[in-house]
């Protein structure tokens, strides 16, 4: 499944409680509706949900989280190419965010469930409810310019995961361990390394760089990035990737391109727990279904329409082309409107044109639209 577009969770500011009893009396409501709707090969989904958040003020350093999540069905329930129901395409109802947080003065510790968004290990929030992990997480901020971070995952539920209504184990018995490491200390650059580690699984090392600046008319960014999937299996699978957006303020456009490409030993590249970090990668195809030896390709323009008197209203056109061994061969083309009508609702239209050119592979078009409504 592709990167996520959609933003479900909100940031909270609270307070700090002089006592156990301000701890309650001084926390903060939060939540959210979503009415989303799928069409695909003459059928139709359509579903309404959302989240309901509550975060206690914070007291002598701690402070807590709980957060229901509910997705139920209007009329047909059917998972397309996005699913929004469980796996037995039932609306569901799940006890999602719920830890404990403490605030150190430059570290912080999460125990319990709670959103992570990593390259290898995200909500990739697609569809009704995001990617939620049961987990034991540090950040730490102590060297200038530089986030470290650290965190035991031994469960998941949500749109990828197996059971989407439950928390299942990952990687029973011996969970993921990742470790992550962000540095901002050189001019325009932004330098990420990540290791996830999943006994008798998987081992995954993750190089990312970012350099971004100004042109005379606007701005430039040019990004590389580097992935080592190693497999329980001995087999291993390296992608390497670039991507350059260059953007004209004038005309508020940003165009954009892409590419991957996976040196294979035996196996494709995987997302893995989420919707992946790949540049070139599509609202439905990305370099894990290229397999083996895959190469993707992504180019697309984006058009910010304030300056044309359409405040909040934004377009993305893109195309994606993707190939490799055993005559893998698709395109998509995809097009994005999204509208802010305020800060509390918004609009977002997505129609993607899947064409497989592999036999047996089936091509089709995939229509969704949301709504969503925070509060």
């Amino acid at each position: 499944m592709k990167r996520s577009i959609f933003v479900f969770a909100a940031f909270v500011t609270t307070s700090q409680a002089t006592s156990l009893h301000d701890v309650l009396r001084q926390g903060s409501y939060e939540g959210s509706i979503r009415l989303g709707y799928e069409h695909q090969d003459g059928k139709n989904s359509t579903a309404v949900g959302g989240k309901l958040q509550y975060q206690t003020a914070e007291y002598k350093g701690f402070d807590a989280r709980v957060t229901f999540y509910t997705v139920q069905g209007v009329g047909n329930k059917e998972n397309l190419a996005i699913p929004f129901f469980d796996a037995n395409e039932k609306s569901y109802t799940l006890l999602g965010e719920l830890y404990l947080e403490k605030n150190l003065q430059n570290t912080t510790i999460t125990l319990g469930r709670q959103i992570l968004d990593t390259p290898f290990v995200n909500s990739d929030d697609v569809g009704m409810i995001p990617n939620i992990f049961e987990a034991y997480t540090l950040l730490n901020t102590d060297v200038k310019n530089t986030t470290v971070m650290f965190s035991h995952i031994v469960k998941w539920a949500g749109v990828d995961a197996e059971d989407p209504a439950s928390f299942s184990s990952l990687n029973p018995g011996n969970g993921l361990q990742m470790a992550g490491f962000m540095y901002e200390g050189m001019k325009n650059m932004h330098t990420s390394l990540w290791y996830y580690y999943a006994k008798e699984l998987v081992k995954v090392t993750y190089l990312e760089t970012k350099y971004e600046n100004r042109h005379p008319k606007g701005s430039f960014s040019f990004a590389m990035q580097y992935a080592l999937e190693d497999f329980y299996n001995d087999e291993k699978a390296n992608v390497y990737g670039f991507r350059t957006d260059i953007g004209w303020d004038k005309n508020d456009i940003l165009l954009s391109l892409a590419y991957n490409k996976t040196d294979s030993d035996g196996i494709g590249a995987d997302n893995l727990w989420g919707g992946g970090p790949f540049f070139a990668a599509a609202e439905h195809l990305t370099p894990a279904e290229a397999g083996i030896n895959g190469e993707t390709f992504l180019l697309s323009c984006a058009l910010n329409s304030a300056k044309f008197g359409m405040d909040g209203v934004n377009f993305m056109l893109s195309y994606f082309h993707m190939r490799g061994d055993n005559q893998v061969k698709a395109d998509e083309v995809d097009f994005v409107v999204s509208y802010e009508a305020d800060e509390m609702l918004t609009y977002d239209l997505i129609y993607s044109d899947v064409n497989n050119k592999k036999e047996g592979w089936e091509s089709f078009e995939n229509l969704r639209a949301y709504v969503n409504y925070h509060f």
